[in-house]
């Protein structure tokens, strides 16, 4: 077998095929997109996980199943054999699913949804020089501003969104943000606040 031929079947024992309850077959990258197929269906994570299934199938069964599906393959084929040409024949046959998203119009291939953006992105937050004690302000906003002000100390100009999230997460293990509520949206109730006051900076 060719180099490049290995590689190709490797990449494809990776990939994820589902059968839904239809008899269609779909192939995906990723195991979590197969959320899209909708209904009962029979599905295969991966080939470990197809050729664990057919373990116990005859191969007599399998070579049927090949020719069933327009494939060919010799009546002395080993079993392993006939189970990756089985796969490769199926895969083929599959509906392509593997860019789930049309990148030109954002929304989904399958569902015809919008793709939900990132509620983080790539905004970054710093600190202004002006100091909160000439601010008057609510105890939590300020408790949301020192998060932020200890995060990036002394070595930082400023944090992404996903750091500001960390640090607020672990104020609120260790009981210096009090709230119930997920600890990033107080942080970003009270964002607005603190550009107006100017004490912060955030930047999209």
């Amino acid at each position: 077998m060719k180099q490049k031929d290995k590689l190709r079947l490797e990449e494809q024992k990776s990939l994820v095929l589902v059968r839904d309850n239809l008899g269609r077959y779909f192939k995906f990258r990723v195991w979590k997109d197969r959320v899209f197929i909708m209904g009962r269906a029979q599905e295969y994570k991966n080939f470990g996980e197809f050729e664990a299934m057919m373990l116990e199938t005859p191969c007599h069964t399998i070579h049927r199943a090949i020719l069933y599906n327009g494939g060919s393959i010799n009546a002395n084929a080993s079993k392993a054999k006939a189970l990756i040409t089985l796969w490769t024949i199926l895969l083929d046959k599959a509906e392509d699913r593997l860019d789930t998203y049309n990148i030109a119009s954002g929304r989904d291939v399958v569902t015809g949804k919008k793709k939900r953006k990132s509620r983080t992105g790539n905004a970054r937050y710093g600190l202004t020089s002006k100091s909160c004690d000439d601010v008057k302000m609510p105890t939590q906003q300020k408790v949301c501003y020192n998060i932020l002000k200890d995060a990036i100390g002394e070595d930082k100009e400023s944090l992404s969104a996903e750091e500001v999230q960390a640090a607020c997460n672990n104020a609120a293990k260790s009981g210096i943000l009090k709230t119930k509520q997920d600890p990033f949206r107080i942080f970003k109730y009270y964002q607005s606040a603190l550009i107006k006051a100017g004490l912060i900076i955030h930047a999209a």
